[in-house]
C-alpha cells in the first residue's frame, strides 16, 4: 500500500510539471509543400517573397526543420517570373538571370553541404507557377528537379537527389 501512495504522489507531482512548449515557425512560413525526394515523401515549410534585387521576380524557399526550430534543409527557387507558366530550372550562375535552384543542408545556422542542379536532367528540371494572386499574395506551384552533390553534408548522403511531383502553396511575405 505504501508503494501505491508513493506512486500516486509521484504521478500527481509529475502531472503538475509543465511540458516545454514546442517553438513555432517564424511568421514568414505559411502554407504547405511536399515532393517525392528520391522516391520518399518529403514535407517542408514554404516561405515566398519578391526578390529585393530586382523587385519583380519571385523566390520560393522550402525549408525543413527539426522541432520547428533547428534548420535542417533548404530548397530555393529564385528568379521566378511572376506569370503563370512552366520554366526551365538552371544551375546558378552569377552572370545570368535564369530561374535557378539550390539545395543545401544545415545544422541550425551552420552549413553542412549542398547540391547544384544536375544539368544532365535539363528535360526534367522544371518549375511551374500554377497560380499567383496579387491581392491575397497566395501562390501555388509544382516542380521536378535533380541535383548533383557539390559538398556532401554527410557520408551517407547520395551523390544525386531528385525531387519529383513537387508542390507548394505559399503566401508572399513582406521584407
Amino acid at each position: 500500500m505504501k508503494n501505491f501512495f508513493s506512486f500516486l504522489f509521484l504521478a500527481t507531482i509529475l502531472s503538475c510539471v509543465p511540458t516545454p512548449e514546442k517553438p513555432s515557425l517564424d511568421e514568414g512560413y505559411w502554407g504547405e509543400a511536399f515532393a517525392l525526394r528520391n522516391g520518399e515523401l518529403w514535407k517542408t515549410n514554404p516561405a515566398c517573397w519578391i526578390s529585393q534585387l530586382d523587385n519583380t521576380t519571385l523566390i520560393v524557399q522550402l525549408d525543413s526543420f527539426i522541432e520547428n526550430y533547428c534548420y535542417k534543409e533548404g530548397l530555393i527557387f529564385a528568379n521566378i517570373p511572376p506569370e503563370i507558366g512552366t520554366y526551365p530550372v538552371k544551375k546558378f550562375k552569377s552572370n545570368e538571370s535564369n530561374l535557378y535552384s539550390v539545395l543545401s543542408m544545415w545544422d541550425a545556422d551552420s552549413p553542412l553541404g549542398g547540391y547544384h542542379i544536375l544539368e544532365a536532367d535539363s528535360n526534367t528540371n522544371r518549375f511551374t507557377l500554377l497560380s499567383y494572386d496579387t491581392l491575397s499574395k497566395e501562390m501555388t506551384g509544382a516542380f521536378n528537379v535533380g541535383f548533383l552533390v557539390s559538398g556532401k553534408p554527410y557520408p551517407s548522403y547520395p551523390d544525386t537527389i531528385r525531387f519529383k511531383n513537387g508542390y507548394f502553396h505559399g503566401r508572399l511575405i513582406e521584407w
